[in-house]
């Protein structure tokens, strides 16, 4: 596997950067939470991840102990506690998803990036609680996970 900083991973990461930029206008004043941040806090168990992608995208990959959207809106008050941290491949459904439900949850958060920045932060996605290197993106454009992982869409 390629190094986290080697010239193809840069240059994907900026470009998820830049996308994620652009899709910001769409949600504007939400809650955010950079991919390094949500790195340190999920290694001190201080997050909770919400996975708002569709189940075939789920069956793939998520993060670590992820929520689907339809669990946490079950009962979110569970969680209120703990920073919940909603994803999707570039942040974009779930930056959509924290504008609509973050006035009632003051806990929720998008993360910056989706789980691409995630992972370009060193975050690791799981299948059935092991560590994999699968992962099912949106659809080709939003192919930019680092080396070492290998898109499905």
């Amino acid at each position: 596997m390629e190094s986290p900083d080697s010239p193809i991973n840069r240059k994907r990461r900026r470009k998820a950067e830049k996308m994620y930029a652009r899709y910001r206008w769409s949600f504007r004043g939400i809650q955010e939470m950079e991919a390094k941040e949500a790195v340190r806090l999920h290694a001190l168990n201080r997050v909770v991840f919400v996975d708002v992608r569709d189940p075939a995208e789920q069956a793939v990959s998520m993060l670590p102990e992820a929520l689907a959207e339809a669990e946490y809106l079950k009962a979110p008050q569970r969680f209120m506690k703990k920073r919940v941290l909603c994803y999707c491949t570039i942040g974009y459904r779930s930056g959509l998803f924290v504008k609509k439900y973050g006035p009632q949850y003051p806990n929720l958060y998008n993360l910056s990036g989706g789980f691409i920045l995630w992972l370009h932060a060193g975050g690791i996605m799981e299948k059935n609680g092991s560590k994999t290197r699968q992962v099912h993106v949106y659809g080709q454009k939003w192919a930019l996970q680092p080396e070492g992982y290998f898109p499905v869409y």
